[in-house]
């Protein structure tokens, strides 16, 4: 993950083609997130919990797993991955009172910086609210970063709203900050 270095340079008017991802798009996917996670997190946290989370949540192998057992949904921009958005059914948290059985789950929505504010944020999340995995959950969950300011606006302008906290530790059981708990709901 620590040798990939996208271009900062930004790119206007693409056409993104979004595309379920298999287990043999892992390798990119995985590449994506850890460049995608260095450019908004590598200023604000220690090298080694980077690198346990590039090794553990975003690498290859996690990617593998993700995709046979959630959804994984691409961005391409002709050959050039974009993005990606990981969705499935919502696991319980200790951290909300109340959650629907049928909930669904944002487990992550990563874009590389250099197609940020373009709308491929909307677009990958009007993707995954309309899958036919999340497309019948009355509730949709998703965690944001406290320091995201970005995305909590992306999330809001769709209807999510926080519900609830959930403290985040490093490795060493430091605390690190916490991610807002936001819910949205499908009207009836």
């Amino acid at each position: 993950c620590n040798n990939f270095r996208p271009s900062r340079k930004r790119v206007f008017w693409v056409q993104f083609d979004i595309l379920t991802c298999k287990a043999e798009d892992a390798a990119v996917i995985s590449t994506l997130a850890c460049a995608a996670y260095e450019a908004t997190w590598g200023h604000e946290m220690a090298r080694d919990h980077l690198d346990h989370i590039y090794a553990t949540e975003l690498s290859a192998p996690a990617f593998t797993t993700a995709v046979q057992q959630d959804v994984v949904l691409g961005a391409k921009a002709g050959d050039v991955w974009a993005g990606y958005i990981h969705f499935g059914h919502f696991e319980r948290s200790e951290h909300l009172e109340e959650q629907a059985a049928d909930a669904g789950e944002i487990r992550r929505l990563y874009l590389l910086e250099t197609y940020h504010n373009q709308g491929l944020g909307s677009q990958m999340l009007e993707a995954a609210l309309a899958h036919p995995t999340m497309a019948e959950r009355s509730e949709v969950y998703l965690h944001v970063w406290e320091t995201n300011p970005g995305a909590r606006r992306l999330y809001e302008r769709y209807g999510f709203v926080q519900v609830g906290e959930r403290p985040e530790y490093n490795p060493a059981g430091e605390y690190t900050g916490c991610d807002y708990i936001m819910r949205w709901r499908r009207r009836a």
